[in-house]
């Protein structure tokens, strides 16, 4: 009987917690109906506080229109942020917490963002004692292979009750590169306004678990994109670390023994060598030494790639009057 039980349940166990957490979770959580009836869709689960943006479909045409994007999705689910809160280091990035998140997959919508947005603006301003969106605390942009996790970890743990911390998160550097290439034509009000969206969206929670401050780690690609966060948060403080360019290379591509070889897994710098258009940066780089991108090998289209990096950054702070603004470049 006990066999049979367990097979029931299992078969089931989908369909059970999504009826659990969306449909029954919100109730227990609060001394009143928020919503005053038990007429309720998934909607109602995001709105409320209790998924977490986790992914995001960004068309190439979606940001061409004058009055509002069209078409961008966006998918949430529960995030256990707990697993962060315990021990950050053990969930060092977002995808880490996600796969350890047991709720995630049952409880997977997809809805269309301006829309979404939309609807929590006024559902914030009109029942703010159940739901707190945070604005961003501070952004960490990085080279890569140069402590940017370790002290994203600090940071997450600094304050571990009060604190979230998004550690590349693909939602966030796929919404501030979503202008990036030469033939991607879009809307820059557009893009700016996609940018504050996404990010109130993921600093909306439940208030009774009480997160005081969030903070961001956008993957190292996304980096040249800072320009497109700042327009869109000014004064949201941010910091950019970097670290000795060999030192950083050697990280990228040693695996062992005392020659410089590829890892198993491609580096992080290799990621963008195949894509069919590079940025004007990179095609400035490569035709000052007589040469183009495709034509490079691994260990120069890395090192080119790193160059990128480094002169958009100080071009960046020239252009943000020398202090580069709300943020500073940090060495490691």
């Amino acid at each position: 009987m006990s066999f049979v039980l367990l097979i029931f349940t299992t078969r089931l166990g989908f369909s059970i917690s999504r009826f659990y957490f969306f449909f029954l979770v919100p109730y227990f959580a609060y001394d009143t109906f928020p919503l005053g009836s038990f007429d309720r869709t998934e909607y109602d689960a995001v709105l409320e506080g209790y998924l977490t943006l986790v992914g995001i479909d960004i068309p190439s045409t979606s940001l061409q229109g004058v009055d509002m994007y069209r078409g961008i999705t966006a998918k949430f689910c529960h995030i256990d942020w707990k697993l962060q809160e315990k021990d950050p280091h053990v969930v060092p990035m977002f995808n880490d917490l996600m796969r350890q998140s047991a709720m995630c997959d049952s409880t997977t919508i997809v809805v269309d963002l301006w829309d979404l947005a939309r609807h929590a603006q006024t559902y914030d301003s009109q029942l703010s004692a159940h739901v707190l969106a945070l604005s961003p605390t501070g952004i960490i942009f990085h080279e890569s292979r140069c402590g940017s996790t370790l002290m994203a970890n600090m940071l997450a743990g600094f304050s571990p009750k009060h604190t979230r911390m998004y550690s590349e998160n693909q939602v966030h550097v796929q919404t501030i590169k979503a202008c990036t290439g030469n033939n991607n034509p879009c809307n820059p009000d557009l893009h700016q306004k996609l940018i504050q969206d996404v990010f109130y969206l993921s600093g909306r929670t439940v208030r009774k678990e009480r997160p005081q401050y969030v903070f961001y780690k956008i993957s190292s690609i996304g980096s040249l994109s800072i320009d497109s966060f700042t327009a869109a948060f000014p004064s949201v403080p941010w910091t950019y670390l970097y670290r000795d360019t060999v030192e950083v290379m050697q990280s990228h591509f040693y695996k062992g023994g005392s020659t410089l070889s590829l890892s198993r897994s491609t580096p992080v710098c290799l990621r963008s060598k195949r894509n069919r258009f590079q940025s004007h940066l990179m095609n400035e780089i490569t035709n000052k030494v007589g040469t183009k991108p495709e034509d490079l090998t691994d260990e120069e289209f890395c090192a080119a790639h790193l160059v990128r990096t480094i002169i958009f950054f100080q071009r960046l702070v020239v252009l943000l009057g020398g202090g580069g603004g709300d943020g500073e470049c940090v060495p490691h």
